[in-house]
């Protein structure tokens, strides 16, 4: 806290953490694109690794697939960000950044893993699951969002499922919970953040 900060009563640092916590949920709302984007990163992602590998039958396939998706998702991702609107970035948005950039890393390493067959595949589809359920209870908890609590415990459930059922099944799991747990929140997100930005234009 500043030293300017220090002349605050009690109910202005209330107010003042508020403020930062409203801050921190806007911009989660203002991620709705990203979080459309990841999901259909995604999905095309499942599409193309289960064509690609009936046709051509290379084990190889799969890693060169998921990792030109991670790649051109990361840079999609930035092209988002940096055409949204400009704006002080505050310590919520510094927390929410961290813990996604966090999330990546986690993801990218997990693939590897995967494809250099140290993680079984059901085992890695089940622990991309958590992971990603991790992710959306620790942003909750730093904006105070308990919508995203809800899609965290979706994300948790859905690893078990994953763990529990056959074959390729865990994949087609892994789609449903993208479509329910990040397609169509990013469209309700990119929706809520339009009527805002009405609100603010009207």
């Amino acid at each position: 806290m500043k030293e300017g900060d220090e002349s605050l009563g009690a109910g202005d640092r209330i107010a003042l953490i508020e403020d930062m916590l409203a801050a921190g949920r806007q911009r989660f709302v203002e991620d709705g694109k990203i979080y459309v984007l990841w999901g259909c990163v995604a999905v095309a992602g499942s599409f193309l690794h289960w064509l690609l590998a009936r046709l051509t039958g290379l084990a190889w396939i799969g890693p060169v697939v998921w990792g030109v998706g991670f790649v051109v998702g990361i840079v999609l991702a930035g092209l988002i960000s940096s055409r949204r609107q400009r704006r002080a970035r505050g310590i919520m948005d510094n927390i929410v950044l961290g813990v996604w950039i966090g999330m990546y890393i986690s993801l990218a390493l997990t693939m590897a893993l995967a494809f250099m067959g140290m993680i079984p595949f059901t085992a890695y589809i089940s622990l991309l699951c958590v992971l990603l359920g991790f992710g959306y209870w620790a942003v909750s908890q730093a904006v105070k969002f308990p919508t995203m609590r809800l899609l965290a415990v979706g994300w948790w459930a859905g690893g078990i499922a994953c763990a529990l059922v056959p074959g390729l099944w865990p994949v087609l799991v892994l789609n449903v919970l993208v479509l329910v747990c990040e397609i169509l929140p990013g469209l309700a997100m990119i929706r809520s953040a339009a009527k805002e930005a009405g609100h603010a234009a009207g």
